[in-house]
């Protein structure tokens, strides 16, 4: 006699009883349906048309659907960047240990050197009020560490909030609701730089009296392309060594009574572009005040191709061996003229004072603009 195995069909047909093949078939005691598989017995409720399990509905539940899939890659993320958070409120900066990426969050007093690996991602975030220490940023070359934080402090004369060692960049940006800010209150540097600057965004670097970024290696660069760099009393951008770069695409570089941009290095240029401003808001009071752009040393260039160069009293722009002048027979000496261009679709404003209602350049082949 042939064997019979009972197991659950789902509704199929039964297999045909052919022989030397096991017989299958199902049989129903009340609501139930009893089946059976290798001579075992078992019993389960009848599935009703909206209970069934189909074959889509079996494959949704053993493979997780595209959204869930989402919202486990966010919670990986989440818990890497919980893994890389790392205190800065100490003269002890955390140690960096990988390429992250890392989320430093300042407090308290932080001082002291933080090394930044090769190839690292690093975002600088939290807020500091009311320091007097100096925090240094060691970032290598082809690097880039971004400055989210709030930094409120007062340093003595030439002395930074912030100083960048080695050849990186620093990006002080704004990413949500964390907006960069690096405030001088005292006689100090916002910013000293051997490295690159960048100021995006909402960002705001000021300074008190002393210098706001100061750059003090070689073939550095500063790009200024939204917030605000400004001095009252002192440079907002300060230029020490040779052939640094200046560019200003947006936002506003200024300063109240000193020079807004200053090179004061041979082989340097300045470019403004975009929707940038560039301007010195204070009254002239000599030779070193109330100068919206200054470039001091040979071989130096500065170019407007768009935005606004001004000086409320004082002087628009100065190239060394040719200024825009104050008097007609004003010269500032140097053995190798700088050149400017200004395309005529771009207005350099003067003052307004009658003397200086006129832009005069050494250069022949320079002409001679005038504001009516």
């Amino acid at each position: 006699m042939n064997k019979v195995n009972f197991f659950e069909t789902d509704g199929m047909q039964a297999v045909p009883n052919v022989p030397n093949v096991p017989q299958t078939r199902t049989r129903t005691t009340g609501n139930k349906t009893l089946s059976a598989a290798s001579g075992s017995l078992t019993g389960r409720k009848d599935l009703t048309a909206s209970q069934d399990l189909s074959a889509s509905k079996i494959a949704k539940q053993r493979f997780p659907r595209p959204k869930n899939i989402i919202i486990l890659v966010n919670l990986l993320i989440i818990m890497v960047q919980a893994i890389n958070a790392q205190s800065w409120n100490s003269a002890t900066p955390p140690t960096l240990s990988s390429a992250g990426p890392h989320t430093v969050t300042i407090s308290g007093t932080p001082s002291g050197t933080l090394n930044v690996p090769d190839n690292a991602a690093v975002a600088i975030t939290g807020t500091v009020t009311n320091t007097t220490a100096t925090m240094t940023l060691n970032i290598p070359a082809n690097v880039t560490v971004f400055w989210q934080a709030s930094i409120t402090g007062s340093t003595e004369s030439g002395v930074a909030l912030v100083e960048i060692e080695n050849d990186g960049t620093l990006v002080v940006s704004s990413q949500g609701t964390n907006v960069g800010s690096i405030v001088q209150t005292g006689a100090g540097r916002a910013i000293t730089s051997q490295g690159d600057i960048e100021v995006s965004g909402d960002a705001t670097v000021t300074a008190v009296s002393g210098v706001t970024i100061y750059a003090a290696a070689p073939n550095s660069r500063i790009n200024v392309s939204g917030g605000t760099v400004s001095s009252d009393g002192s440079s907002a951008i300060y230029v020490r060594e040779a052939d640094c770069e200046v560019n200003v695409s947006g936002g506003t570089v200024s300063t109240n009574t000193s020079v807004a941009i200053f090179t004061y290095a041979t082989g340097c240029t300045v470019n403004v572009s975009g929707t940038a401003t560039v301007q010195a808001t204070g009254a002239a009071q000599g030779n070193m005040t109330g100068i919206a752009i200054r470039t001091y040393g040979g071989s130096c260039a500065v170019t407007v191709s768009g935005g606004t160069v001004s000086a409320n009293t004082g002087i628009a722009i100065d190239v060394g061996a040719t200024r825009l002048l104050t008097s007609a027979v004003e010269r500032y000496p140097t053995a190798q003229p700088a050149a400017v261009h200004l395309p005529q679709s771009i207005r350099v404003l003067l003052p307004l004072a009658e003397r200086a209602r006129y832009m005069h350049w050494a250069q022949a082949d320079m002409q001679l603009i005038r504001r009516e």
